[in-house]
This record gives structure tokens, sequence and C-alpha cells, in this order.
């Protein structure tokens, strides 16, 4: 179950997410926050073995409505969520 979605692992997000979001102008300081808050989807659970560690669509759907209920805590205007999502999303979807 937790295995088979497609998610995006933190290598890809070092590689290929986290620089496609900063070429959409989103800032350096802006990027570490949003990773602190993906930070728990790149860990190992050792609860549930056949979990796999990466951002899935669950995880996404989760912070961007974190962000959205938390707006002076997380500081992203509405255009870059759009662009956090929908750059996610694409990756995501390549490993279906």
């Amino acid at each position: 179950m937790f295995g088979d979605r497609p998610r995006v692992t933190q290598q890809e997000w070092k590689e290929r997410v986290r620089p496609a979001l900063s070429s959409e102008g989103i800032k350096d300081w802006q990027l570490d926050k949003l990773e602190g808050l993906f930070e728990q989807s790149f860990q190992e659970n050792p609860a549930i073995p056949a979990w796999k560690p990466g951002i899935d669509q669950a995880a996404l759907d989760q912070t961007i409505s974190y962000i959205k209920s938390h707006p002076d805590a997380v500081p992203f205007d509405a255009h870059q969520l759009e662009l956090i999502q929908s750059i996610l999303e694409k990756y995501i979807a390549q490993r279906l």
C-alpha cells in the first residue's frame, strides 16, 4: 500500500525539484522552509515496514493545506503555492 505510491525522493528533490522551483523565482530561504515541511516524508519509518520515503500526492496535499492555513508561519503567496504544487505534481506523475 504505502510503497506503491509514486513519490519524489530526497535526491530528486535536491537535483530536480528544488532547482526547478528556484528557477521560477522562489528564494533559497523559502525552499529551505518548504524542505523542512517535507522532512518527515523523506525519513524511513521503521513502524511501517512497507513505507518508502519521499513526497507522494498525499504528503503534497497535506503540506499545501498546512501552508494555506498558516499564512503567517509559512511565507508563500498564492502564485508560489500554485508553482510548488504544479512542479511537484509533475515530478510525482513522472513516477507513474
